[in-house]
């Protein structure tokens, strides 16, 4: 052994009385070499180590290095090489006796060449004898299912062909023309046209990898089917999406077929494809976890190897597949922790993510108990959290959790995850969805009680957006607009929708008692054509905006409700109501006994028909609106009356008539002043010098007008006149 041979990197240094680790690069070679260093000089290094002080030697794996089956496979130095124990290194002298004695040092080539040739004469002469030993026999026993060939270990990676390469295996192609169709097509060298029983795996389009021969590890593409012939097309251009391998003359065949329907395992899964233990049998047990194991890292190689390719597709169908095989499985804590893993690997595509997170939610529902479907949601919902591509998704997710929420009666963490998701800034979610999410927060604000964030979301929705006309807004967008996503089947219509948001609002607007505002959200409400249509529904909301209409205090817009409804052709059908508003819109003083001995009745069914909502603080207000309105009407015929008069017309005492008044003229419903210490009610409106010089020019430029129109007309009529007699 030459003492050139070892090259010594560091040494070992005493500091502080620690002993530093020993690192070497070693090369051995003996005088009993032939070409190169050998398998056997491993022993000269064990025993240099022992000597030098070493504890550990580590050899590099096992692995086939006749990759390409050319010339460049003899070269040790190769990258390959440096993973394996290239049969260069082989002894052949060691391996039998009847060894030549003439055998000189050789090159590389020559070398690899001559061991082979020897150490295949060695085995047939040797092996009836070995694979009868009891040692041999005793070493299959020990590893029974798991000893495997060096060809068979090997997993190459597919390569794609460059152009170079292309001319360089030109001479093991064979260029054929198909008769039918004219088209030439490139056939592989010994490989094909291969024929198949099992036809059905294979399409045109389909990528294959070849498995053997020269062109071992690319990349070809099926290109006719003929009967049960396949001819297939070298390609230097396009990727694989996903590899899965058929015992049909060593192809591995591309396909899009599920690996839980697969008959065969993975190439690519570093998985020998005659080895069985098929990802069809894939473990459906919890217990089974070894398998799903090793499963789940055959398919994380394949999808390292799509998403650092940059295949989308093959990517896409790797973390699906992941997902679909914890779920078969039923391993829902693996399934949680590789979603959290694919969803932090490096360079991980968005549209992987968003596959893998929507086909996740497909199982929600599927999930064996409560805990484990919080669980899933609480993992989905962290991993799309700050991922705008998959905003919608986390929506639904936080919707679904917050349901669970509420359904356990936690009504106030149910509120405040919904609250988290800001749904009217997302441009690809469908209109009829956001509406549906915010007045689910808006319905779980108003069930904590909580009316001003339900007031605050509330307007988040504008009202004109449910008399939008559907026919005419656009169905295909233009291109670089975002593509809104269809709505979900459970999302109501979009005038189902105007239904729920105006009930919602009645239920804000009845905390704060604004019975004009509950009575506009149900004349929206009866303006749906499908209530409408319905007069077993248009008829009880009917009668509650007319009762609302009642109990509104006066004032522009109630009054304009008012008469509207009165010209509405369905009073009709219900006469008391007719009558009741007919009352409020005539200029006549109501007696109150009167109309509550009338209305009582009316009164105490309407009480039970809101559950309760007319209590008596509603028989109240109604009291209320009918003083208010004889006032009003006392206005109009008296410009100065006592409050004994007054209070005579309205049925009250000198002090309530005397409140009532001031009340409306601090809400600005009435102008007047009161002289107390006359008793007398002045309803006239005193103007300033400013207002009256204006009354005054108004009318005279009315009177200027009116004379100017009149001699037109007298000037108009005189020619006519005139033209008449002369004619």
């Amino acid at each position: 052994m030459d003492v050139d041979d070892v090259a010594q990197t560091n040494t070992v240094k005493s500091v502080k009385q620690e002993t530093l680790h020993w690192s070497l690069a070693q090369t051995r070679r003996s005088d009993e070499d032939l070409g190169v260093g050998e398998f056997l000089d491993l022993k000269l290094l064990v025993d240099w180590a022992v000597n030098s002080g070493f504890h550990l030697v580590q050899l590099l794996p096992i692995n086939d290095t006749l990759v390409h089956g050319m010339w460049w496979d003899s070269y040790p130095y190769s990258s390959l090489s440096v993973f394996a124990l290239h049969p260069l290194y082989l002894r052949v002298q060691a391996l039998s006796d009847a060894i030549p004695v003439d055998v000189k040092d050789v090159d590389y080539e020559a070398a690899l060449s001559t061991k082979l040739s020897i150490a295949r004469k060695v085995f047939n002469l040797e092996k009836e004898k070995v694979l009868t030993s009891s040692s041999f026999q005793q070493f299959l026993s020990e590893n029974e299912g798991g000893a495997v060939s060096l060809k068979e270990a090997a997993v190459p990676a597919p390569r794609l062909i460059s152009s170079q390469e292309l001319e360089f295996f030109r001479p093991h192609i064979e260029i054929k023309s198909d008769r039918q169709t004219g088209e030439v097509f490139e056939v592989l060298d010994a490989e094909g046209p291969y024929r198949s029983t099992r036809e059905q795996l294979f399409s045109i389009g389909q990528m294959l990898r070849i498995r053997k021969g020269p062109l071992k590890g690319y990349l070809c593409r099926v290109v006719r089917i003929f009967q049960n012939d396949v001819t297939v097309k070298l390609d230097s251009t396009e990727n694989c999406y996903r590899l899965v391998s058929l015992p049909i003359v060593g192809l591995v065949v591309c396909t899009m077929t599920d690996f839980s329907m697969c008959a065969v395992q993975a190439d690519l899964l570093s998985v020998p494809a005659n080895r069985g233990d098929n990802l069809s049998g894939a473990p459906t047990r919890e217990g089974d976890s070894t398998n799903l194991d090793a499963a789940i890292e055959s398919l994380l190689n394949v999808e390292k190897q799509m998403r650092l390719a940059g295949d989308v597709a093959g990517t896409r169908k790797a973390v699906i597949d992941i997902v679909e095989l914890c779920y078969k499985a039923g391993a829902w804590k693996t399934l949680n922790d590789q979603i959290v893993l694919l969803s932090k690997r490096r360079g991980q595509l968005k549209q992987a993510i968003t596959a893998m997170v929507q086909k996740a939610m497909d199982y929600i529902d599927l999930t064996p108990d409560i805990d484990t479907r919080v669980e899933l949601i609480k993992t989905l919902s962290s991993v799309s959290a700050g991922k705008i591509y998959v905003e919608i998704e986390r929506a639904r997710l936080i919707k679904r959790l917050a349901n669970i929420k509420e359904e356990q009666g936690k009504i106030d963490e149910a509120a405040d995850l919904m609250q988290e998701v800001a749904v009217e800034t997302f441009g690809s979610m469908a209109k009829t969805e956001k509406i549906a999410f915010i007045l689910e927060q808006v319905r779980l604000c108003l069930d904590r009680q909580d009316y001003v964030r339900a007031q605050i979301l509330s307007r988040k929705i504008s009202t004109r957006v449910f008399d939008a006309d559907t026919s005419k807004e656009k169905k295909k967008p233009k291109e670089g607009d975002n593509i809104v996503q269809d709505a979900p089947a459970d999302i109501p219509s979009l005038l189902e929708l105007k239904r729920i948001y105006y009930e919602l609002m009645i239920r804000y607007y009845l905390h704060n008692n604004d019975y004009l505002e509950i009575c506009r959200c149900y004349k929206a409400i009866y303006d749906i054509p499908a209530i409408k249509e319905d007069p077993t529904k248009w008829i009880p909301i009917l009668r509650k905006i007319c009762w609302y209409l009642v109990l509104a205090p006066h004032d522009p817009m109630q009054s304009s409700l008012l008469n509207a409804t009165l010209e509405d052709k369905n009073l009709s059908e219900i006469p008391n109501f007719r009558l009741l508003l007919k009352q409020l819109v005539t200029m006549e003083v109501i007696q109150w006994t009167a109309l509550w001995e009338f209305s009582k009745h009316e009164f105490e069914n309407e009480k039970n028909l809101l559950g309760g909502a007319l209590g008596a603080k509603a028989a109240e207000d109604l009291k209320l609106r009918i003083i208010e309105h004889n006032i009003l009407v006392v206005s109009k015929y008296y410009s100065r009356v006592t409050i004994k008069r007054l209070a005579d017309l309205l049925c009250l005492s000198l002090q309530e008539a005397e409140k009532h008044l001031s009340d409306m003229v601090n809400s600005k419903s009435l102008t007047a002043k009161i002289d107390r210490p006359m008793g007398v009610v002045s309803f006239r409106v005193v103007q300033d010098c400013n207002g009256t010089l204006n009354s005054w020019a108004t009318n005279l430029e009315q009177l200027l007008d009116l004379v100017e129109k009149s001699c037109h007309q007298i000037h108009k009529e005189t020619m006519i006149h005139k033209a008449v007699l002369k004619a």
